[in-house]
Formats: C-alpha cells, structure tokens, sequence
C-alpha cells in the first residue's frame, strides 16, 4: 500500500470512531431530555439519528407523536321518505332538500 492509501484508511477509522462517540453523545442528550416520557416515545440515536438531523430532534418527535391516519369524514344522516308505502332514499340534490 502506498503512503495515500494509508493515511485514507487512517481518516476512514478516525471518521467511523468520531461517528460512534457523536452517536453517544445524541443518545445521551435524548435520554436526558426526553428521559420523563415513555419508552415508546424516546429517541435511539442508532435508529433516529439521521431523522433528527434532517428535521431538528424537536420536530421529529413531534412528527412521530401524530397520528398517520387521516380521521373519517362524517357524512350528512341518510334520510328516506315513502314512495307507494315503500322506503325510499332521498338523493341528496337541491330540489330534494326543498321539497321537504
């Protein structure tokens, strides 16, 4: 191996070990700001990490305490009215709503 390649494989395990400790140090300051909530709710710094850096540690978790589904559209009540003694479903059309 060249001179190049060593000083490359010596900035590559000093970069990997710089990675490590900044690991640690994100698991660390999750735990104690984020030490009171549950266990669901707190950050691993191996699993999250690059989340946190892309959206800022607040903001993701804030992002992950909402739901991912959308909450269901309540529609109008079905209303009927008798057609021949039989119950038949009023389309909801403005004319039906006048003939009322």
């Amino acid at each position: 191996m060249t001179t190049n390649e060593e000083s490359l494989i010596a900035e590559n395990k000093s970069l990997k070990a710089e990675i490590v400790w900044l690991k640690e140090q994100l698991a660390d300051l999750n735990r104690t700001h984020y030490g009171s909530r549950s266990d669901k709710t707190k950050f691993d710094a191996q699993s999250n990490d690059a989340q946190s850096s892309l959206f800022g540690e607040k903001d993701f978790f804030e992002m992950s305490q909402t739901p991912l589904a959308q909450p269901r559209v309540k529609h109008a009540p079905v209303q009927y009215k008798r057609v021949k003694g039989k119950l038949v479903k009023i389309k909801s059309t403005k004319n039906s709503r006048s003939e009322k």
